[in-house]
């Protein structure tokens, strides 16, 4: 695969048509990175730069293809990633909520939310610190559907692995969620995040919500809400 890469040198990457290509050959690449992890295998540092650009540049879908857990854990420990994946992730998170139903349970499977979440929940990845950079990027500049579909997709891991509420809390969830509560976005963005925090109060430990000042506020917040839709 770095032969591959490598002897295309400057060509790279004009010589791949269509995102379908890249999409395999980034997964090939992470792939046999994964399974080499720990082993005393030698990599192209050229390479891997060479195809960190492209990545960065061309269009891909990691949502077209079955991906290998090892290769997509591979690619979210790989912080130089963070944009190219972002923007995957945000595709993930639009997908998710147009169709919640679908999950395979094959060893090499397409990226469901069920792999999402073992992902997050391992600690071994940076996926739970992207989801809030995420999050915090587009209640800047995007819309309320990708808001609601981010928040949504959160929640979810949530419910699926509560004990992945650590790695959130760390990453500053609690923050993202409170400038959604004092923005003027609908009721149902808003009734999402109530379960995402209630969820994270219920698995979080006493200390993190502890030393947390915010949760005070959040959590009249949510009971006001509550209150709101009763009355």
């Amino acid at each position: 695969v770095e032969q591959y890469i490598l002897l295309n040198g400057g060509k790279f990457p004009y010589e791949i048509a269509g995102s379908v290509m890249l999409t395999l050959l980034v997964h090939l690449y992470a792939f046999v990175r994964g399974i080499s992890f720990g082993c005393t295998i030698q990599h192209s540092p050229e390479a891997e730069r060479t195809l960190f650009h492209v990545m960065a540049c061309k269009e891909w879908d990691l949502l077209f293809i079955r991906v290998h857990p090892i290769a997509l854990k591979w690619l979210f420990q790989k912080v130089e990633l963070l944009e190219p994946l972002s923007f995957q992730m945000l595709n993930f998170c639009r997908t998710f909520c147009e169709d919640r139903t679908v999950v395979l349970l094959n060893s090499s499977q397409l990226v469901d939310i069920k792999m999402v979440a073992e992902l997050v929940f391992s600690g071994e990845t940076s996926l739970s610190s992207l989801l809030v950079s995420l999050l915090n990027q587009i209640i800047k500049d995007g819309t309320e559907d990708e808001v609601f579909s981010v928040v949504n997709v959160i929640a979810e891991i949530l419910v699926i692995s509560p004990c992945s509420s650590s790695h959130f809390t760390s990453s500053g969830v609690i923050d993202a969620v409170g400038s959604i509560y004092c923005s003027p976005y609908s009721s149902r963005i808003k009734t999402v995040c109530s379960l995402l925090i209630f969820n994270i109060l219920y698995s979080a430990s006493a200390m993190t919500v502890y030393w947390e000042d915010e949760w005070l506020a959040l959590t009249m917040k949510v009971i006001l809400l509550l209150y709101f839709y009763m009355s």
